[in-house]
């Protein structure tokens, strides 16, 4: 973490930012404070300056919020996820709320209509379907721990990063997000890999073997492993999904992957299929899936089945239309949504999401879809409903930096008749419909909780041609 910048007593924390920090004025500053709540009156250490503004973690809380509950996790304030454990769940909701009407400001001379109430999740904890752990040969110490002196022993851990710390791995002792047996399965994962002596990755100096341990999982009960390892010599790796196999009957598919780079991620590296299943499988409604090791399927189930249903509500759905799906990922809402359409075409920029698409739709026997692997600038381009049968429908869920001005331009020649907008990030989406308010008027907003103790929201929004 570094030492502190400095110290500053008695701030009143005035409000909230867009992620999920408490935030004060000192000395004409913002100071952001992690973990504090409006209202609450604390003492912090700045760690950081960033952009003019000074990051801050709290010392000491003379003022407590109203709005504060007692965390889940032992690990809450050090770990880097569940970062609201400490938020009650209605001011949680309230806070979304607000930051999704904070990011709509610059629309409010549209003539915004009434946001309808969050949409709040099913599950407040283990509501996951996949997390990534890393393995790590110098884990974390906590201040408790080194205020007794070195620590020689015992630095092996498999758990998350902590908060700001990105290089870095807290080992967990618990873990709420997955639901059992996934926080077994981990550290009887780690229990088995210290008793056989198999290395863990060193962030650091980059060596060890063992870096990463990603599990999914299904709502029909089915699990998934991936391993991930630091050199090509797979025996080790083995020995752990063999492990895994033998003590884990839920686990239906296991797999490792070998990578030497910096980053941690698994696109663009061969996975190796071991033993198994080569899948899971999924349902949402009436469709079944099957997700592979790289496909991409919203990682709360329950929540993904009220936000298509919204995402179908607000679209309108009639037999007759023509529908376009942007950023379908594996055609999760194409499919969905497909028995109540004459036709969708869903169009994703990873070939092997497309792939599981046109796979599942051949399972579930649904012939009225089509899929497109391409980049979707690329593709919707000005020109391009010209040669194509005009759709009545146009839904679009694009990633966290929203749609390329491109995409926007496209849909604003095309005059679509129908638009809904499916956003995980409320700033990029408000600034994409003030592109589109151009020819459009927005006709429903709906924010939904899709990741209860973190700050994050997904809103979905409807919109006409005017």
């Amino acid at each position: 973490m570094g030492e502190p910048i400095r110290e500053i007593a008695g701030l009143t924390i005035q409000g909230m930012d867009l992620h999920g920090r408490g935030w004060a004025k000192y000395n004409n500053k913002t100071v952001l404070v992690e973990t504090a709540l409006p209202g609450e009156v604390v003492d912090v250490n700045v760690y950081r300056k960033a952009k003019g503004e000074l990051l801050a973690r709290p010392t000491a809380i003379h003022k407590f919020s109203p709005e504060r509950v007692e965390p889940t996790c032992k690990h809450f304030g050090v770990c880097g996820g569940c970062k609201w454990q400490n938020v009650s769940y209605s001011s949680q909701l309230k806070f979304k709320t607000q930051f999704v009407e904070k990011a709509f400001k610059q629309l409010e001379h549209l003539g915004l209509p009434t946001f309808r109430s969050i949409v709040p999740s099913e599950n407040l904890l283990h509501y996951r379907n996949k997390m990534d752990y890393g393995f790590t040969g110098r884990r974390w110490l906590t201040k408790e721990e080194m205020a007794d002196g070195p620590v020689t022993e015992g630095l092996t851990g498999l758990g998350q990063h902590p908060s700001g710390a990105f290089d870095k791995i807290l080992h967990l002792d618990e873990c709420f997000l997955l639901e059992e047996p996934g926080n077994t399965l981990r550290l009887a994962v780690k229990q088995f890999a210290d008793k056989q002596g198999i290395s863990f990755y060193d962030q650091r100096n980059r060596t060890g073997y063992l870096r990463q341990l990603i599990i999914r999982n299904s709502s029909l009960g089915e699990w998934m492993i991936i391993l991930m390892i630091g050199n090509a010599d797979a025996t080790d790796a083995k020995k752990v999904l063999d492990f895994i196999e033998t003590t884990f009957p839920q686990v239906k598919s296991l797999f490792y992957v070998i990578n030497d780079d910096l980053n941690d991620s698994i696109f663009g590296k061969e996975l190796v299929h071991y033993k198994a299943q080569q899948y899971i499988n999924e349902r949402l409604g009436d469709v079944g899936f099957r997700v592979g090791p790289l496909s991409f399927f919203q990682t709360n189930h329950a929540q993904a089945i009220k936000l298509y249903d919204v995402a179908a509500e607000l679209a309108d759905l009639k037999p007759t239309d023509t529908v376009y799906d942007l950023y379908t990922g594996t055609g999760s809402i194409a499919l969905y949504i497909a028995s109540r359409v004459k036709h969708v075409t869903g169009i994703e920029l990873i070939p092997e999401a497309i792939a599981d698409a046109w796979d599942n739709a051949r399972r579930n026997e649904i012939t009225n879809v089509h899929f497109i692997a391409a980049d979707m600038k690329d593709v919707i381009r000005k020109d391009y409903f010209k040669n194509m049968p005009k759709p009545d429908l146009l839904i679009t869920d694009p990633p966290r930096a929203g749609m390329h001005p491109k995409v926007v331009d496209a849909l604003l020649e095309a005059e679509i008749p129908r638009i809904v907008y499916v956003s995980c990030n409320p700033v990029t989406q408000a600034t994409d419909l003030l592109g589109l308010s151009k020819k459009y008027r927005i006709t429903a907003v709906q924010p939904v909780d899709m990741f209860p103790q973190t700050y994050h929201v997904e809103n979905v929004v409807s919109l006409e041609l005017i």
